[in-house]
């Protein structure tokens, strides 16, 4: 008897932060909405409250700015490579709940060991840090790097008083930093990161995580009306036959050309980029703060509605990111 082993590779991609800016936590007239709209929706369908399976059904089925939130943590990314190495992007504040996870593996015997990719130094990509306990865990081990130099620099001084009460240097595990450039890249057991510049104050850079075939671009916090053509381009390069990419899709098209050089696109813009650069999944991110859940769902809509306008619904599948949405490539 011959046995045949096929190896199945895969990619998983978690979010633990998707909103921009600082933390939006939903409020107690937006839950009450979200009940008397789920209410009036049942009362409207004829639903039999008294029977929990058909009332599950029915939730189900609820549009989803009433049945669920799309979260209030700010940037923060989970992706495993095969064989379940961590890398995590970014550090906002959905790194302090993806700590406590990670806890309840290696990382909570001192036995973890990560690579943590900083997108740019901006408050909202780096305010979790603090309160991530794995940190705090003698034995586990980092290896964070940037496209900007000076990262340990960067988030020592946010925790040097009088802005935080526990220094840097607190922190039990073993911490090593590093610079990416463009013309180099991260190696791993099982995986490739590269990265680019993008267009933001300050910068910001993108990476592009590959794995056995599979491949992952983060490109949060970009703008690309301002920088001309070749920078787009070079960009549709760099994103060019991804399985995702993840990209800021902050503001709606108009509030985007309200705000040139801010430092952040639309979900138009994003469809138009990936389809441009034949992505499997488009991934939309980093939500306006100021944005609700139905606010974001209507956005969501309306970028179904533009791909199928363009003709390419068929070509690219649209997500909208929500905390603790996962993704198998």
């Amino acid at each position: 008897m011959c046995l045949f082993l096929i190896n199945i590779y895969y990619m998983r991609v978690k979010f633990w932060g998707v909103r921009g800016s600082i933390p939006s936590p939903i409020n107690n007239d937006q839950i009450k909405s979200k009940i008397v709209n789920a209410l009036l929706a049942a009362g409207r369908s004829g639903v039999d409250l008294s029977m929990p399976e058909i009332v599950e059904k029915f939730v189900e089925n609820l549009p989803f700015s009433s049945r669920g939130t799309y979260g209030s943590n700010t940037a923060c990314l989970e992706v495993r490579t095969d064989n379940d190495y961590p890398v995590l992007l970014d550090c906002g504040s959905g790194f302090r709940p993806l700590g406590l996870e990670l806890m309840k593996g290696p990382f909570g015997r001192g036995l973890g060991e990560a690579h943590i990719l900083v997108s740019h130094f901006h408050w909202d990509h780096l305010q979790g840090w603090p309160f991530f306990v794995p940190h705090f865990i003698k034995g586990n081990k980092f290896h964070v790097r940037a496209g900007l130099p000076d990262i340990r620099d960067a988030l020592e001084k946010q925790q040097n008083p009088p802005f935080f009460p526990v220094p840097l240097n607190f922190m039990s595990s073993t911490i090593d930093y590093g610079v990416i450039t463009e013309d180099e890249k991260i190696i791993l057991p099982d995986a490739e990161i590269s990265t680019i510049k993008l267009y933001h104050p300050g910068d910001c850079y993108a990476y592009r995580i590959e794995s056995n075939g599979k491949s992952v671009v983060y490109a949060t916090d970009s703008e690309f009306s301002s920088d001309g053509t070749h920078f787009v381009e070079k960009c549709v390069n760099f994103m060019s036959g991804a399985d995702v990419l993840v990209m800021d899709a902050q503001y709606t098209f108009s509030e985007s050309q309200q705000k040139l050089d801010w430092g952040h696109s639309s979900a138009s813009t994003a469809i138009d980029i990936a389809t441009e650069a034949g992505v499997g999944t488009l991934v939309l991110f980093h939500h306006e703060p100021t944005y609700d859940d139905a606010k974001i769902d209507q956005i969501a809509e309306e970028s179904r509605d533009y791909l199928e306008m363009i003709g390419a619904e068929d070509d690219l599948n649209i997500v909208v990111a929500q905390e603790g949405l996962e993704l198998t490539l």
